[in-house]
């Protein structure tokens, strides 16, 4: 109902009202007779609707409300370990992250993107030789206010000594992953020697490998992964990215884009290199994600190729 209509039918039922109300005063031009239970009941439901459609306000065309990314940055210099943590604005939830490793290249490997309900947690360390070059982690937690059907679904995982191992989490039936969260078990000493190589994901879960380094002998670890899922939300796909070239140079760059219109969620990638090649970006943004890799500081003499994905829905 428009509100010019529903004006004009105020406009009218206040005259009725009134008449029925004090019939002597519009005698005069009027005859009106007692309004029947019916009537009354009539009236009272048009001048509830009339007073819907001026005060409803209009339903909100994002699959999304809230959506917001709150960035953060650690200290650029040589520690060995850094950790970024960035929350989510009071009331909102998280749902993904993004990263980059800026600063010696080759010699830093992600360990964590974790996630929780209200932070997303980064965590990357340089590898078992040490370097003595500057480097930080920028990155961010992408947030929203909680969507129906919200959950973090973690994923069973097991203790390997294996040089590959794989963990996975779906979501609930009837359910549609949004994002994700993903680490090396800290409570496993690793020492750089183990790297994160790809994360992937599909309408209803998501999967990620890790893979020792070229010398091995790592031992035990255990790879943790986490399902940020919700209800189905409309024009919910994944899109591929364009896939780096496949080659033996020492960087690969890949990027994800959503539709016209639409927003990103989270970005998925994989580096192939089996263990000797390492992610260093996964930059996400309102329209897509760029994801970035490179070589370790041994080098890696085969072809290799870095590819990604994102999850995009109505912007």
């Amino acid at each position: 109902m428009s509100k010019r209509k529903a004006l004009r039918i105020l406009l009218l039922l206040g005259v009725t009202a009134a008449a029925a109300a004090n019939p002597k005063r519009v005698e005069r031009r009027f005859t009106v007779r007692p309004p029947t239970t019916m009537v009354l009941g009539i009236i009272a439901a048009m001048f509830a609707s009339a007073l819907l459609a001026l005060v409803a306000p209009a339903p909100a065309s994002a699959a999304v409300p809230g959506y917001e990314f709150k960035p953060g940055g650690t200290a650029f210099n040589s520690d060995t370990f850094k950790k970024l943590e960035v929350s989510c604005p009071s009331g909102k939830r998280a749902i993904s992250s993004g990263f980059a490793l800026i600063g010696a290249e080759g010699n830093v490997a992600l360990t964590a993107q974790r996630i929780s309900a209200t932070k997303a947690t980064i965590t990357a360390t340089e590898d078992q030789d040490g370097t003595t070059a500057n480097w930080r982690i920028s990155g961010g937690v992408l947030c929203a206010n909680p969507l129906p059907g919200l959950e973090y679904k973690p994923g069973p995982a097991s203790v390997t000594s294996n040089s590959v191992s794989q963990s996975t989490a779906d979501c609930t039936p009837g359910k549609q992953l949004i994002g994700y969260g993903v680490e090396l078990d800290p409570a496993f000493p690793l020492f750089g020697q183990v790297s994160i190589a790809s994360l992937g994901f599909g309408s209803t879960g998501v999967f990620a490998t890790d893979f020792e380094d070229q010398d091995g002998g790592a031992g035990n670890r255990r790879l943790l992964v986490t399902a940020v899922c919700a209800n189905p939300l409309p024009g919910y796909k994944i899109l591929p990215g364009q896939g780096s070239q496949v080659s033996s140079n020492a960087v690969r760059f890949d990027t994800a884009r959503c539709a016209t219109g639409d927003k990103s969620l989270a970005a998925g990638w994989t580096a192939t290199g089996g263990g000797q090649t390492l992610i260093t970006s996964v930059n996400t943004g309102e329209l897509g994600a760029d994801t970035g890799a490179s070589e370790d500081d041994d080098g890696y003499e085969p072809t290799w190729q870095l590819r990604s994905s994102i999850i995009c829905v109505t912007g």
